[in-house]
C-alpha cells in the first residue's frame, strides 16, 4: 500500500498509489468455495438468510442462567455504573450440536472445553461440507481466523477456582468445591484454530488473530495471501467470537457504547448504540483456477482487500482518513472504481458517531469520481444479530454471499429514518425491504464491498463479485517472493533481565548464575489450605517472574489514569517495542507503510472482574478494582498492537496473533510476508506474556508439570519439566535490500519459515511428523541445505515428552546429513524460563544475537544428555564458545523451532549478515558475554615505599566503588594510567572487590617485609618481582612442542576476545578444522580427546597463533621468537612469516607420518628396529631431570633409547622402548615425567621417512 498525496475531494487525505504493483500490485483471484456459520437466531446459513431477508432482529433478552449473575441483578438504568449493565439485550447462540464422529477429537475432551470451541468446530464442519472436501489436499490447507482475546466462560471459571477459593478461605467461608475446569481452557486465544486444524486434519499451519471488529477481514486477507503465493492450496478462514457475554456486556456498558434501547439501528436517526452478539462464520477458499479445475461451486471471487490503521483519532474514535486508505487500497488492487459496486456491507454498528464517520468516508471516496445514476445499497448485518466483534465481518461476508446467491439486495433491520439526508438523495440507500439485485448488464457481474473498522483504528475493506464463467479475465497466480528480511532492531525484557544487553549476557551464557524465585503475585494462594489439599505444595513453582515494571514518566502519550488502569502486559509490550524502535534508529513521524504484529495469549488477569462479580456485593471492593472504560480498553487483547501503532503513528495493518507458544513466530511470519509482498516497508513485531499468573501456571501445570527441582534442563536425561518465565520481546524488520541501502545494523537475516499444524489435540503437543514437515518447509523456502546450519535453537522446554518428540524429529531430519559438522542445540527456556506466547520470539532474539555476536551458547544447567540424542549429530555445550565457521561455506546459519499446545510447530531459518559487522558495530560486539569475571590491577613506582602507597590508593578506590570487577579495573586504569619508566611494578588478579582488598593488604604486608609471599593465600594472584627484567631485556615469545594440548584449549580465550577469533576467521577458510572445537572445547576430560596425533598437532599450532595474537593485541611485541619442536612452525605462523596453515593441514591429513609411520602403528620405528609386523612397538617419551652429558653417558650402553631434546642445562627429554627407558631412568637415579606427543621425529627412528617428512 504505497502512499502519496493527490488533491481530490479531500486534499488532506493520502491517496493510494496507482503504480502497478507488479512490482507492487497483485490482482486477487480467490474463490469462496464453501462457507458455514452459526449466528444468533440461526443454526446455519439458510436460517441466517431467512432472518436477513425478512429484516428480523434476532437479538434477545439475556436469559436467567446465561450469566453468572442474574441479568436483573446486574441491570441498572444508570449509564456506566460500576458492576452494572444498562442493557440486557444481546445476540446469543443456542447450544451447538456437533457430529463428533466426523471429527478427529475425543468427545469427552470436547465436552470439557469452552462452548467457543464447539462454535468454531461447527462453522468449520459446515464450511468444509459446503465445499468438496474430497478435493482438498489437507497437507496444504491452513487455518486462519479472527478470535477475540477476551475471557470466555471457562477461562473465567479458572479465576473462581484460584482467586475465588483463596478469597473465600480468607473470609472463613467454606462452600462446595468448584468443579475442576479443563486446563486447556486456559488457551482460548490460539488453541481454537489449532483444534479445528487437528479435528479436520488440516496441516498447513494454524493461528488466530485479533484485529478487533476487523478481524475476519484481516484473516481473509492473510488466507488469500497464502493462496496467491502458492504456499497453500486451500484455506479455512473467517471469524469466531464467543467470549463471556457478561464480560462484553459489562465492558461495553463502561465504554457507553451499548444501545440503552437494546435495538441496533445502523444509519437510522433512532440509533443509540450497539448490541453485542456472538457467533462464527468460516469460509473455505481456493485459487479460482483450482476451484474450477476441481469442480467446486464458486460462491464468489475475492478481487481486492485493503487494510490500514488510523494514525489520527483515538483508540475509541474512528478517523475517516484511515478508513479511506483501506478502501482505496482495495479498489486499486481490484482495478475497480468505487461506483463498480452495487452493495456495501458497512461496519454500521449503530453508534451515532461511528455511523457518521463511516458515511463521511464513503461520501469522500465516491466524491472522487463522477456520480452514477444507480444508487449503491448500504446496510449492516449488525441490525440482525448484533455486533459479533471478531466475527462481525464474517457475518457481513456471509450475508453478501447469500445475497449474491439469492440475487437480492438485502434490507437492514430496525431502519426507519435516515441519519443523514444524503441517504435520501445521494449515491447511497439503506433498504427497509429487500429488492431484486439486477446486473448492470449481461457482461458485468454483481459486485459488493464489505467494510470493517475496529477499536484501535483498525480498518479493512474487501471487494468481491459473483463468479460467471467467461465474464471475468483470469488472473495468474503470483510467484511467492522470498526476499531476505533483515532484523534491524531488537529488545527484550524477561524476568529480572531488563533490556537487550542484559538479556544477551544471560542467554549467551556470560552472566553470573541467577536462580529462579518463588512467585509473589499469587493472591496468597500458596498459603491456602485448598492449595495444599490439591497437592500443589510439592512444587514451589520457581520461575523468572517480573515483579516490577518501571516506565519513565512521560515516555508515552497516554494519560496517567489510563496508564494506571491498563493491564501490565500492554505497558510491558509498549515499552519493549519502544526500545526496539530506538535500537533500530527509527526517527519520528508518520509511518504509513509500517505495520505492528504482536503475539499474545489471553492474559488471565482479564478474568479478575469475573471473580469480582461472583463475590457478594458487600465484599466486592475487597477483591479487585471494578471494570472501567480504561480497564476495558486496557484488557482488550488486540489493543496491545493498536497502542503501539497509535504511539508511533503506524498507518499499516496492526493487530495481534495467537497460536499459544508459537504466537510470536506466527506474528513474525505475517510481518515477513507483508514485507516480501512489498505491502509494507517496515514491521514492528513483538510477543508478550505474563505467564506467571497463578491461573495460567496451575492450568499449564495440570497439562505439563513444572519442574519440581526449579530448573529447566532441556534434553537432560534427568529433566523434570520447565520453569515459569515472563516477559516480552520485540524485533524491527525491513527488507534486506532496504536495510543495506539505509546503512542499518542487521542482527540477522530471515531466509525461510515453515509451519505445520495438526499434531495431537488429545495430548497437547505436536507429533514428530508435524515437526519434520515444518522443518522441510522452512529449508525449502530458504533454499538452503540443512547441513549448513550450525546451531538450532530448539523449543527445548525440559518436559521429557516434548524433548522426546523434538529429539525424534531433529534426529530424523538432520541425521542423514551427519557428514556435516556437528550442530549445536540450545534453548532459551534454560535461561529465562518458558514465557508462553513470548517464548518463540525470545528464542528468535537469542538466535539473532548468537549470529550477530558469533557465540554458540551453552545449555544452562545441563548435566547428562538424554541417550537418544545422537552425539554424532548434535552437541549441547556446557560453556559458551565462539562460533567458529568454515568461511568457505558462507555466513553462519541457524534454525529456531517452537512447538505449541495447539499441536502446531514452526521453524525459522536465520543467517548472519557479515556486511553489518564493520567498525561501527565493533564496540557492542567486543565483549558479548559482558564484563569478565577476573581483572588485572597494576601499581607502578620507583621503589617499594611508592608501590605501597599506590596499593593503599588502589584499596581506597576499591572500597568506594561497587562496580563489577572488570569495570573497577577499567576505572582504576583510567585513573592512574601507565608509567613505563617506573622501575618496579606489582599486579593483582582479582575476582571480586572483596578479593582485591584482601590481595592488596597481603601485597602491602609482603612489601613491608611482614609476610613471605610463599605463605600468602592466593599468592599466585600477586605478581611481583623485586628484580624485574622487563626494563633491561628484550622480550621473547616461546612456543612449546607437541603434547601440550588440553581440554578446552582456546575456548574461553576466543569467546572472551572474539576480535582475535575474527582475525583468524578472515585469514582461513576452514578454521574449525584447525582449532577443532568439537574435539577440544566440548570434551569432558582428556580421555575424550582421542588419539589422533594430527589433531593434536594442528590444534596446537592454531592455538599458538591465537595466543600470540591476543598478547600482541595488548601492545606486547616480541623482540624474538623461540620454537620448541612443533613450536618452530607455530612461531612462524604466529608472526605470519608462514601463512598457509590450510596447506599444512592438507599435507598433514594426506600424509601417513603421524598415523602409521611415527605414531599409531609406528612403521618407521619398526623398520629402524628391524621388528616384524607381529612384534609390538611400546614407545614411551618423558622428561628427566639430568644434564645432557649424564644422559649421553648412560645411553651409550643402551639400544632403542634416544636423547630427543635438551630443555635446560639440567633437564632433557628421552624416548624409546618402554622397558629400556625404565632401565635408563634407574641408571640415572632420576625422576621421569611421561609426555604425550610425537617427539620420535627428533631421533634416528625417523630416518626411514626423512624425505616424506621434509616434503610435507
Amino acid at each position: 500500500m504505497r502512499e502519496h498525496h493527490r488533491r481530490g475531494a479531500d486534499e488532506h487525505v493520502p491517496q493510494q498509489s496507482t503504480a502497478p504493483r507488479g512490482q507492487l500490485l497483485n490482482r486477487l483471484d480467490i474463490a469462496v468455495v464453501g462457507f458455514g456459520g452459526v449466528f444468533p437466531g440461526a443454526e446455519n446459513p439458510q436460517d441466517f438468510w431467512t432472518n436477513i431477508a425478512s429484516g428480523k432482529d434476532a437479538t434477545v433478552e439475556v436469559p436467567a442462567r446465561r450469566w453468572s449473575l442474574d441479568p436483573d441483578d446486574a441491570y441498572s438504568p444508570e449509564i456506566a455504573a460500576a458492576d452494572r449493565v444498562y442493557a440486557r439485550r444481546a445476540g446469543l447462540l443456542l447450544d451447538i450440536e456437533l457430529n463428533v464422529d466426523e471429527l478427529s477429537i475425543d468427545a469427552d475432551l470436547l465436552d470439557r472445553l469452552d462452548p467457543m470451541f464447539r462454535v468454531a468446530l461447527r462453522a468449520a464442519q459446515m464450511a468444509l461440507a459446503d465445499g468438496l472436501p474430497e478435493t482438498l489436499d489437507r497437507d496444504r490447507t491452513g487455518v486462519i481466523f479472527g478470535n477475540i482475546v477476551l475471557p470466555t466462560d471457562a477461562a473465567s471459571a479458572l479465576a473462581l477456582e484460584t482467586l475465588g477459593r483463596s478469597f473465600a478461605e480468607r473470609l472463613g467461608q467454606v462452600g462446595p468445591e468448584p468443579d475442576a475446569t479443563e486446563p486447556l481452557n486456559r488457551y482460548v486465544a490460539g488453541l481454537p484454530a489449532g483444534l479445528v486444524a487437528h479435528a479436520l486434519g488440516l496441516r498447513g499451519g494454524s493461528y488466530t488473530l485479533d484485529a478487533a471488529c476487523a478481524s475476519s477481514l484481516y484473516a481473509l486477507k492473510l488466507a488469500c495471501d497464502e493462496l496467491a503465493s502458492g504456499r497453500a492450496d486451500a484455506m479455512l478462514t473467517g471469524g469466531v467470537s464467543r467470549p463471556s457475554s457478561l464480560y462484553t456486556q459489562m465492558g461495553f456498558s463502561q465504554l457507553r457504547a451499548l444501545s440503552p434501547s437494546g435495538r441496533c439501528s445502523p444509519f437510522d436517526r433512532r440509533a443509540d448504540g450497539l448490541v453485542v452478539g456472538e457467533g462464527a462464520g468460516l469460509f473455505l477458499l481456493k485459487r479460482r483456477e483450482d476451484a474450477e479445475r476441481d469442480g467446486d461451486r464458486i460462491h464468489a471471487v475475492i478481487r481486492g482487500i485493503g487494510l490500514s490503521n488510523d494514525v489520527g483519532g483515538s483508540l475509541m474514535s474512528p478517523d475517516f482518513e484511515g478508513q479511506l486508505r483501506a478502501m482505496r487500497a482495495a479498489y486499486e488492487q481490484a482495478g475497480w472504481t468505487p461506483q463498480d459496486v452495487d452493495l456495501i456491507e458497512c461496519h454500521g454498528t449503530g453508534t451515532p458517531a461511528g455511523d457518521k464517520a463511516e458515511l463521511r468516508s464513503l461520501q469522500a471516496l465516491w466524491a472522487e469520481v463522477p456520480p452514477q445514476e444507480r444508487p449503491c445499497v448500504i446496510g449492516s448485518v449488525k441490525s440482525n444479530v448484533g455486533h459479533l466483534l471478531t466475527a462481525a465481518a464474517a457475518a457481513g461476508l456471509a450475508k453478501v454471499l447469500l445475497a449474491l446467491e439469492s440475487e437480492t439486495l438485502p434490507p437492514t433491520a430496525n431502519f426507519e429514518t435516515p441519519v443523514d439526508e444524503g441517504l435520501n438523495s445521494g449515491p447511497f440507500r439503506v433498504l427497509s425491504q429487500g429488492q431484486p439485485w439486477l446486473r448492470r448488464s449481461e457482461e458485468v457481474p454483481r459486485r459488493a464491498a464489505i467494510s470493517a473498522f475496529g477499536f484501535g483504528g483498525i480498518n479493512a475493506h474487501v471487494l468481491l463479485e459473483e463468479w460467471r464463467p467467461g465474464a471475468q479475465a483470469s488472473v495468474s497466480a503470483q510467484a511467492p517472493r522470498t526476499d531476505p528480511i533483515a532484523i534491524v532492531g531488537m529488545d527484550a525484557h524477561f524476568g529480572p533481565w531488563v533490556g537487550l544487553r542484559a538479556f544477551q549476557e544471560r542467554v549467551l551464557g556470560g552472566e553470573p548464575e541467577i536462580q529462579p524465585t518463588t512467585p509473589t503475585r499469587w493472591w496468597g494462594a500458596t498459603e491456602c489450605d485448598w492449595f495444599e489439599g490439591l497437592g500443589l505444595h510439592a512444587n514451589d513453582f520457581r520461575g523468572h517472574y517480573i515483579d516490577r515494571l518501571e516506565i519513565p514518566q512521560g515516555r508515552f502519550r497516554i494519560p496517567p489514569r489510563e496508564l494506571e488502569e491498563m493491564l501490565p502486559q500492554q505497558l510491558l509490550m509498549l515499552n519493549v517495542m519502544a526500545n526496539a524502535i530506538d535500537d533500530a534508529g527509527f526517527k519520528g513521524g508518520e509511518r504509513l507503510r509500517s505495520g505492528v504484529f504482536i503475539g499474545i495469549a489471553l492474559d488471565l488477569n482479564t478474568t479478575n472482574f469475573h471473580f469480582r462479580w461472583a463475590a457478594d456485593e458487600g465484599v466486592r471492593d475487597n477483591t479487585v478494582p471494578p471494570l472501567t472504560a480504561n480497564r476495558t480498553m486496557g484488557a482488550l487483547g488486540g489493543i496491545v498492537a493498536s497502542r503501539i501503532a497509535r504511539e508511533f503513528r503506524v498507518g499499516g495493518p496492526s493487530y495481534t496473533i495467537s497460536s499459544e507458544e508459537t504466537s510470536g513466530m506466527h506474528a513474525l511470519e505475517v510481518a515477513v510476508r507483508a514485507l516480501q509482498e512489498r505491502e509494507l516497508d517496515s514491521c514492528l513485531v513483538g510477543a508478550v506474556d505474563l505467564a506467571g499468573d497463578v491461573r495460567a501456571v496451575l492450568a499449564t501445570h495440570a497439562l505439563h508439570h513444572y519442574s519440581a527441582s526449579g530448573r529447566a534442563r532441556p534434553f537432560d536425561a534427568d529433566a523434570d519439566g520447565t520453569v515459569v518465565g515472563e516477559g516480552a520481546a520485540a524485533v524491527v524488520l525491513k527488507r534486506l535490500e532496504d536495510a543495506e541501502r539505509d546503512g542499518d545494523r542487521v542482527y540477522a537475516v530471515i531466509r525461510g519459515f515453515g509451519a505445520n499444524s495438526g499434531g495431537s489435540a488429545q495430548r497437547p503437543m505436536p507429533t514428530p511428523d508435524t515437526y519434520s514437515r515444518a522443518l522441510e518447509r522452512a529449508y525449502q523456502e530458504a533454499d538452503l541445505d540443512p547441513a549448513l546450519v550450525g546451531y538450532v535453537e530448539t523449543h527445548g522446554s525440559g518436559n521429557h515428552i516434548e524433548d522426546r518428540i523434538e529429539t525424534e524429529a531433529l534426529c530424523s531430519f538432520f541425521s542423514p546429513r551427519h557428514l556435516a559438522p556437528v550442530r549445536h542445540l540450545g534453548s532459551v527456556k534454560a535461561d529465562v524460563g518458558h514465557a508462553g506466547a513470548a517464548s518463540a520470539l525470545a528464542s528468535t532474539v537469542k538466535t539473532a544475537l548468537c549470529l550477530y555476536q558469533e557465540v554458540l551458547p551453552p545449555v544452562r544447567g545441563l548435566r547428562s544428555v538424554r541417550a537418544d540424542l545422537s552425539p554424532r549429530d548434535f552437541l549441547l555445550a556446557k560453556e559458551p564458545q565462539y562460533w567458529l565457521r568454515n568461511r568457505a561455506d558462507g555466513p553462519r546459519r541457524a534454525g529456531v523451532s517452537t512447538l505449541g499446545v495447539d499441536g502446531g510447530c514452526c521453524h525459522l531459518v536465520l543467517e548472519e549478515h557479515e556486511a553489518s559487522k564493520g567498525g561501527a558495530t565493533l564496540p557492542e560486539r567486543r565483549q558479548p558475554l559482558g564484563a569478565r569475571s577476573e581483572a588485572l590491577f597494576a601499581v607502578e613506582g620507583d621503589d617499594v615505599s611508592l608501590l605501597g602507597a599506590r596499593l593503599a590508593a588502589l584499596a581506597s578506590h576499591a572500597r568506594h566503588e561497587t562496580e563489577a570487577i572488570e569495570l573497577l579495573a577499567r576505572d582504576w586504569f583510567r585513573k592512574v594510567g601507565q608509567s613505563p619508566e617506573a622501575k618496579l611494578g606489582l599486579s593483582l588478579v582479582a575476582r571480586s572487590r572483596e578479593e582485591l582488598l584482601r590481595l592488596a593488604d597481603a601485597a602491602g604486608a609482603m612489601l613491608r617485609g611482614e609476610a613471605d609471599d610463599s605463605a600468602l593465600p592466593d599468592s599466585n594472584r600477586i605478581l611481583w618481582n623485586p628484580h624485574p627484567l622487563g626494563g633491561r631485556r628484550e622480550l621473547a615469545f616461546v612456543f612449546p612442542g607437541s603434547g601440550n594440548h588440553y581440554t578446552g584449549m582456546g575456548r574461553e580465550l576466543a569467546v572472551e576476545w572474539p576480535e582475535i577469533a575474527r582475525r583468524q576467521d578472515a585469514e582461513t577458510l576452514y578454521l574449525p578444522q584447525q582449532l577443532l572445537p568439537d574435539r577440544f572445547w566440548n570434551a569432558a576430560s582428556s580421555k575424550d580427546l582421542g588419539d589422533d596425533e594430527r589433531a593434536f598437532i594442528i590444534a596446537q599450532v592454531a592455538l599458538g597463533t591465537v595466543v600470540s595474537d591476543l598478547v600482541r593485541s595488548f601492545g606486547v611485541e616480541p623482540g624474538s621468537v623461540l620454537g620448541y619442536s612443533l613450536g618452530e612452525p607455530t612461531g612462524l605462523f604466529s608472526l605470519r612469516a608462514w601463512r598457509d596453515r590450510e596447506m599444512m593441514l592438507a599435507r598433514l591429513m594426506e600424509s601417513s607420518l603421524f598415523t602409521d609411520d611415527l605414531a599409531g602403528n609406528c612403521d618407521s620405528i619398526r623398520k629402524s628396529w628391524g621388528l616384524t609386523e607381529f612384534e609390538e612397538v611400546d614407545w614411551v617419551t618423558g622428561v628427566v631431570d639430568r644434564a645432557a652429558a649424564a644422559v649421553r653417558g648412560v645411553l651409550d650402553a643402551e639400544e632403542r633409547v634416544y636423547l630427543l631434546i635438551i630443555n635446560t642445562p639440567a633437564e632433557c627429554v628421552i624416548g624409546g622402548d618402554r622397558k629400556r627407558v625404565a632401565a635408563v631412568v634407574d641408571a640415572l637415579h632420576c625422576n621421569f615425567h611421561a609426555l604425550e606427543g610425537v617427539p620420535t621425529v627428533h631421533c634416528a627412528v625417523a630416518e626411514p621417512v626423512a624425505k616424506e617428512y621434509h616434503d610435507s
